[in-house]
């Protein structure tokens, strides 16, 4: 008779899972008037370079553009350079609106102000980047027809095309952008819809396709239109709108906020008629382009730091279109989204004068972006800058105590380490060939395990920073001999700053513990066989050719069989050992 070795996945859920729980991490505030930064007040944008290793943000009421360098580690940023206006002569630009760069990172675009022939102009400026030292240069204004004071710019993925909505001018500009960075003017829309008069845009964003442009306007009636794209040449052509003026959206207010899912299938806007009078609304864009009104979120789950929606706005999604972030008064909340059907729920809320959020750290903000990599959020706030580490750091360890049995268990350990809380969290369990599941027995309630062929599928959900979670899992051994191993590998919402600690492989056999949560060893090379084969599957390193020479004991050596005998790892040496099977 053949025994084989116990494998469990036990998993303690010791702490509370209350969706109210901080969900991130504040890293860092950059407050105007401390530590040597004096430029950072009424910050109302900022943005990363491609390279992750720089910031820059704009002071609308310092009239100053802040150059900072970062820590791609630990998020946190180092004042570099100012570039402020001097309000006695009123030289240089002073920045009021959005920070655009290119994709290449080599400009950066602002719009503002500047003082010429004793006038002051709006426009945009455009500044050439250096990639080693972060310092800007401006290289043009550009003030053609139709701009007066832009609420938002976008520029095309591309980076050949920015498009520019003017509140005072009431136009939409196209411009086009050189490979030198400058811009010139590709198309000029005066009367952006024509059933509407005096229109006033507010709000726009391209589709992740690049295809369409979503405009939203206000004044006599609220509008939001959409417009075809076309891709070369940048220019728009009106496709349809909803309004105020159709039943389904009769109360639609000033669409000011709104976003698109990056899979292009919502779009999520703050609706507002009266201050009592608050919702998130999610349109389904349709195959036209079109927009559906599908949900309206007014009621707030129990645990919501306020009660009621005041005004969410500022809104960013994950690049997994997973969650939902966006400011709501003094709160940085976030909500889980369905990728099916983009359906929204509340998981948590960092909030000021909490968890080391300080006063006014969340107050009266102008932007809200996710940095490139997904690990950080930046609120540029009426004081300051605030940075939120939004990764969690989950991993994965394999043990097995010994035991001889035709039923055995292993035990998989899952823990947070942080910083921020991980949600949507699943462990899959990859069972060998043979192996099958008996029971699962998860410690923690919200916990649910389910197998298909060969893979067990735990579904933890919410998991705090410095949280563990705990399953036992029995499975019943093979009838043929050989070695039993399977793979944990975790998932979730947020992103994982070291993903190297999300897998682990466990191998088992009589009397012996495999490692958790490390690489099998490197084996030596012999002068007669080809050194054994990675039992994780791993190809540590090297890329193809020899094939053929994997040879009949590294064959035998994966089977876990040779003449009659179990072949494994041995748990702490850096060595193959063969036992006797009984």
């Amino acid at each position: 008779m053949k025994y084989f070795k116990a494998l469990a996945l036990a998993c303690l859920f010791a702490l509370t899972t209350s969706a109210s729980a901080a969900p991130l991490s504040l890293v860092q505030w950059i407050e105007d008037g401390l530590n040597g930064v004096d430029n950072m007040d009424c910050s109302n944008d900022s943005i990363t370079s491609p390279d992750e290793k720089f910031v820059y943000t704009a002071s609308f009421c310092d009239y100053a553009i802040n150059v900072f360098e970062r820590d791609s580690a630990t998020g946190q940023l180092n004042l570099v350079d100012s570039m402020v206006q001097d309000q006695t002569t009123l030289e240089g630009f002073a920045p009021t609106g959005d920070i655009l760069m290119s994709p290449d990172g080599s400009h950066l675009y602002m719009y503002g102000t500047t003082y010429v022939d004793g006038y002051i102009h709006e426009g945009i400026a455009m500044f050439e980047r250096n990639a080693e030292t972060g310092l800007l240069t401006q290289s043009q204004f550009y003030e053609g027809r139709g701009i007066s004071y832009a609420p938002t710019l976008v520029m095309s993925d591309d980076g050949n095309y920015i498009y520019f909505g003017s509140i005072n001018g009431r136009a939409m500009l196209v411009l086009k952008r050189a490979a030198n960075g400058i811009l010139s003017e590709a198309q000029y829309i005066d009367n952006v819809v024509d059933t509407i008069t005096n229109d006033v845009i507010v709000e726009m964003e391209l589709s992740p396709d690049q295809n369409h442009l979503y405009v939203g306007m206000d004044f006599t009636e609220n509008v939001i239109a959409w417009f075809q794209r076309d891709q070369a040449t940048g220019l728009l052509t009106y496709a349809g709108e909803i309004s105020t003026l159709d039943a389904a959206t009769a109360s639609l207010g000033e669409p000011y906020n709104f976003i698109i899912s990056h899979d292009g299938n919502s779009l999520y806007m703050t609706n507002s008629v009266a201050e009592s009078d608050v919702e998130i609304w999610h349109f389904k864009i349709n195959d036209d382009a079109s927009l559906s009104l599908t949900e309206r979120i007014s009621e707030l789950p129990e645990g919501h730091p306020k009660g009621q929606f005041f005004y969410p706005e500022k809104y960013a999604i994950s690049s997994n279109d997973r969650l939902l972030y966006f400011i709501d008064i003094d709160s940085l909340q976030l909500w889980q989204r369905d990728i099916t059907t983009g359906t929204l729920t509340y998981l948590g809320a960092e909030q000021e004068n909490k968890d080391a959020v300080p006063d006014r750290g969340l107050s009266q903000v102008s932007a809200l972006r996710l940095n490139r990599d997904g690990r950080f959020a930046h609120v540029a706030a009426d004081d300051g800058l605030a940075i939120f580490d939004i990764s969690a750091d989950t991993s994965v360890i394999i043990t097995s105590p010994a035991a001889d049995a035709a039923t055995f268990d292993v035990n998989v350990n899952i823990q947070n380490l942080g910083p921020a809380t991980a949600h949507g969290l699943t462990a899959n369990i990859n069972l060998p060939a043979g192996v099958s599941l008996v029971s699962a027995s998860p410690a923690g309630s919200s916990t649910s395990c389910e197998a298909a062929e060969q893979v067990v599928t735990c579904t933890v959900g919410t998991v705090p920073d410095a949280a563990s979670e705990a399953i036992t899992l029995s499975l019943q051994a093979p009838q043929a001999g050989g070695s039993a191993g399977l793979t944990a590998q975790l998932s979730q919402y947020e992103v994982d700053p070291n993903p190297a600690n999300n897998t682990d492989v466990g191998l088992s056999e009589p009397g012996s513990t495999p490692p958790g949560n490390s690489a099998p060893p490197a084996t030596p090379p012999t002068p007669t066989t080809p050194a054994p084969a990675d039992p994780s599957g791993s190809d540590g390193g090297s890329s193809g050719g020899g094939g053929g020479n994997i040879g009949f004991l590294s064959l035998l050596l994966l089977l876990g069989l040779w003449g009659g005998q179990l072949v494994t790892r041995h748990p702490s040496i850096n060595a193959y050992r063969i036992s006797r099977l009984r």
